[in-house]
This record gives C-alpha cells, sequence and structure tokens, in this order.
C-alpha cells in the first residue's frame, strides 16, 4: 500500500446479493473498475440520474497557466467522474476507457498502459521510506533494477516509466518506448491541471478548533495528529 505501484493501487473486491443473475454468481471479472465508478453504478440499479454537474462549467484547462483555479473557488466543480460497470461486471462487451487517472503521479491509458512518475507525495503519506522491487513469499524483497517511477522524498528529478499492466501487472519491464512515454507524462500533467480540491463555502464549515481536534486525531491513532479541524 502507500506506492504508485499496482500492488499498492489494484485491489480485490466482491459484489453479493439477490440481484446477481445465476450465470454470474461464483464468477470473476478481470474488468477495470474505480472506485468512483460504484456511485454512478448503484445510482443506476436504483434508477436515479447519477449526474452532478455545476451550474457554472469550468473554465478551460490552460498548459501556460498552471496555477489556475479552473472551478472558480465555489462557483465551479467536476461532473461526476465514475462510469456505470454494471454492465461489464455481468460480463458484456465493452469499450476500454481511454484515460484512468490514479494519482498526481499516474494514470492509465485504453486500460492497458500505465505510467509511473514518482512515488506519493510525502506530505501525504507518514512513510519514512518506500518499498520499490516485489515482496517474495519468503517475506523478503528484490529490488527493483531499473529505478524509474521510484522519486520519493527527493523530487528533483523524475525517471518515468512505462508498463503494459495486462500483459505484465507485476511492472516488471519498462517499455522503453520514448514517445510512448512523452504522451502519457503530456496527459498525465494536462489531466493534474483539472484536478478538483475539495472545498467548503465558510458558512458550512462549522465551528474549527485546530488544538482541539489534533488532540482528537492523537486519540485516534495518527501519529502526526493531522486531520480536519472544523
Amino acid at each position: 500500500k502507500h506506492t504508485s505501484w499496482e500492488g499498492g493501487m489494484r485491489v480485490t473486491a466482491f459484489l453479493a446479493g439477490g440481484l446477481l443473475p445465476e450465470n454470474v454468481r461464483g464468477t470473476h471479472s478481470d474488468a477495470f473498475v474505480h472506485v468512483v465508478d460504484w456511485y454512478p453504478t448503484l445510482c443506476k440499479l436504483a434508477g436515479v440520474v447519477p449526474t452532478d454537474d455545476p451550474p457554472v462549467a469550468p473554465l478551460p484547462v490552460d498548459p501556460t497557466r498552471p496555477d489556475l483555479d479552473i472551478y472558480q473557488g465555489n462557483l465551479s466543480w467536476p461532473s461526476v467522474d465514475g462510469i456505470d460497470v454494471w454492465p461489464r461486471l455481468m460480463g458484456a462487451a465493452y469499450a476500454k476507457r481511454a484515460v484512468f487517472w490514479l494519482s498526481a503521479e499516474t494514470l492509465i491509458v485504453n486500460e492497458t498502459y500505465k505510467i509511473v512518475t514518482a512515488q506519493p507525495s510525502p506530505d501525504l503519506m507518514e512513510a519514512a521510506s518506500v518499498n520499490d522491487g516485489w515482496k517474495n513469499a519468503s517475506g523478503d524483497w528484490s529490488a527493483d533494477p531499473g529505478g524509474c517511477g521510484t522519486a520519493y522524498q527527493n523530487r528533483t528529478a523524475f525517471k518515468p516509466c512505462v508498463f503494459d499492466v495486462v500483459a505484465d501487472p507485476s511492472e516488471r519491464h519498462d517499455l522503453g518506448d520514448a514517445a510512448l512515454t512523452r504522451e502519457l507524462w503530456g496527459l498525465l500533467n494536462r489531466s493534474n491541471l483539472s484536478v478538483y480540491s475539495s472545498r467548503s463555502p465558510a458558512a458550512s464549515l462549522g465551528y474549527c478548533n485546530a488544538t482541539c481536534a489534533s488532540a482528537l486525531w492523537s486519540q485516534l491513532g495518527s501519529v502526526n495528529q493531522s486531520g480536519p479541524s472544523c
């Protein structure tokens, strides 16, 4: 966990209940599904329209202005990212998703090619280091000899790698395709300019007390007592 590798991102999920058709019970699916897909999927099953479009459209992304807030404070927000994945989970044929954004450091294109530029920012994690390699059945680790995608605390230089995660889910073989790497890296950088940071109007925040909140998060087990203070 807490890495940009598939081992830290790809997880299993289970479906159960009377709504499942007999022909899919006890089966498995290799379909790509993101956590954001559950909302529109469950909405569709419940007969609810899964949209949440803003009253004011976001501004266009401008690569020359990376600090531009395209959501203009509280005026706008992005539409729902997820898609209804029920048909694909039921075994229907489906078109692969063009872009599968995973984090500021990685995305997958056509549910096949994954770029890893770095590990998650240390500003978001408490780990002192990140294991780069493969954990063996014996519990020890085999080191990654390539060295790409490993930038963590030192983020002054990035060496991205691209994997075919369908043919190589363990991410052992960087494709070494310079043109593909440039294309995916540019797409990742442009996608990051449209990332939405959660925000609330001041009137909705309620009472904020950093000292009280820090004590609560410490009591709940947070190492650095960090968490919402409102």
